[in-house]
């Protein structure tokens, strides 16, 4: 991770803690993502949800109490995760509820 030791984390959290959970999370993406597509949407944004609620994990930068000075970059960088994690989640919340209005017709 670029500038590890400048980001707000508890104690706790080890750069080795964050690679390990991008390498959790990344393929949780992927296979909501290809069940998605496979026409089984109803299983795969289950794992959309998952994908995009664990992207909003990163404002909790913002909940951490420290003396490092965040950058720009690490705001942006934060913020562009958050928001493309609420994207995911509209997205997937619309075509569910677009689907469900189709088939009631």
């Amino acid at each position: 991770m670029v500038y590890f030791d400048h980001y707000p984390e508890p104690d706790w959290l080890s750069p080795h803690l964050v690679d390990a959970f991008w390498f959790v999370m990344t393929p949780i993406g992927i296979y909501g993502l290809i069940v998605a597509v496979k026409s089984q949407m109803s299983k795969g944004h289950w794992w959309l949800y998952l994908y995009a609620l664990m992207g909003l994990l990163s404002l909790l930068h913002y909940n951490v109490e420290t003396d490092n000075i965040m950058t720009i970059t690490m705001h942006s960088l934060i913020w562009f995760q958050a928001i493309c994690a609420f994207w995911l989640n509209g997205y997937v919340t619309m075509y569910f509820k677009n689907k469900s209005k189709h088939q009631e017709h």
